[in-house]
């Protein structure tokens, strides 16, 4: 229903057809809905027909400074312009007076004015804006999935969302539903219960024997494709080192890493050992990345003894009268007193420690 209407049915007869009541209301109803309209599509566009061929413009209609007007078509040429034509035609009352009363304008091409022919523009149907907007997102989603795949290097298969993995033993995995990225492509998901290792193909299947050809993530009890464990190894430089308190159970019997833990294996180059800083002098034995400094223990000699005297007591007797070696000692001078034993054991150098695991990106 139109935002105005006439009530013509009721009483029909002596009907005021006045000129500034019935026929302005008529008319406003008309020009205030174009009028609205009009601000939707904008200025400078084709609304209908006008299409270009062999440099003559068909006649069709266009919004002009917020204006809906048929468009007379003609030649075209470079920096032509659009104007507003008014054609008025005049009409004698009941006295017979002529007036102006009926007026049409209609846009055409001409030499005058702002509006050039080259800036107007065709408007789209609902369905190609519909078609515009699909293909801006499709676009803008391609783009997302580049950056992914330029953050997470050359690693082409990524699993974005869900997901899950739970072992049930005997070969048997169970995976949830979620979104996985295969090259530039989005894929979503199903769910799969059965046989291990369960392979997912680019195109959302699965199948139990290791693909010959294209991309697929692994599950095989657990997998190494989340987005967060491809972001890890994508940021951690072959030879870095991490650190961990508990060893996680990811690492096979030769220390190499599986699953989550991909692209890392057990650094077996700092067993037992303490991380101590490099040095830029030259003259420090810590200059040498790599070298292996100190023991774990020590037996201490001679040579790491500071210098020290005992004195043979005045009044010492071989009875050991005075003596506070606890041993007879000679009346006639200088004697050698054997120390300690003949197999020590060894120092401990290790100050108090706790065990922690180095795992180094390979």
């Amino acid at each position: 229903m139109a935002y105005k209407k006439i009530d013509t049915q009721t009483q029909p007869l002596g009907f005021p057809l006045d000129a500034d009541t019935t026929l302005e209301f008529m008319q406003s109803a008309a020009s205030a809905t174009v009028e609205g309209l009009a601000k939707l599509v904008g200025d400078n566009i084709i609304i209908s027909g006008c299409q270009e061929a062999g440099g003559i413009v068909a006649p069709g209609w266009i919004m002009l400074n917020g204006e809906l007007l048929p468009f007379a078509g003609g030649a075209v040429s470079n920096g032509i312009k659009v104007v507003v034509n008014e054609t008025v035609v005049s009409k004698a009352n009941k006295n017979g007076v002529v007036l102006p009363r009926y007026y049409t304008r209609e846009a055409q091409f001409g030499a005058t004015g702002t509006n050039l022919w080259a800036d107007f523009k065709r408007g789209k149907t609902s369905n190609e804006l519909e078609i515009g907007e699909q293909l801006a997102t499709a676009t803008a989603v391609n783009n997302v999935n580049t950056k992914v795949l330029a953050l997470f290097g050359s690693e082409s298969a990524i699993i974005l969302l869900g997901c899950g993995v739970v072992d049930l033993g005997t070969d048997q995995v169970q995976v949830g539903s979620g979104i996985a990225m295969f090259g530039n492509k989005m894929q979503l998901v199903p769910s799969y219960t059965g046989v291990a290792p369960v392979y997912l193909k680019e195109d959302g299947t699965y199948v139990t024997t290791t693909p010959t050809t294209g991309l697929y993530i692994t599950f095989d009890k657990r997998t190494s494709q989340y987005y967060r464990d491809v972001l890890k190894r994508w940021i951690s430089p072959v030879g870095e080192i991490k650190m961990m308190k508990v060893l996680p159970d990811a690492f096979d019997g030769t220390g190499v890493g599986r699953w989550e833990w991909k692209g890392f294996k057990i650094c077996d180059d700092l067993s037992e050992l303490v991380p101590i800083g490099y040095s830029r002098n030259n003259a420090s034995d810590c200059h040498v990345v790599g070298d292996e400094l100190g023991n774990a223990d020590f037996v201490v000699t001679q040579q790491n003894i500071q210098k020290f005297s005992i004195s043979k007591p005045a009044g010492a007797t071989d009875s050991g009268t005075g003596n506070p070696m606890g041993t007879n000692l000679a009346n006639d001078g200088a004697v050698t007193y054997d120390v300690g034993v003949d197999n020590p054991t060894p120092i401990s150098t290790r100050q108090p420690s706790k065990v922690i695991v180095y795992l180094e990106r390979i």
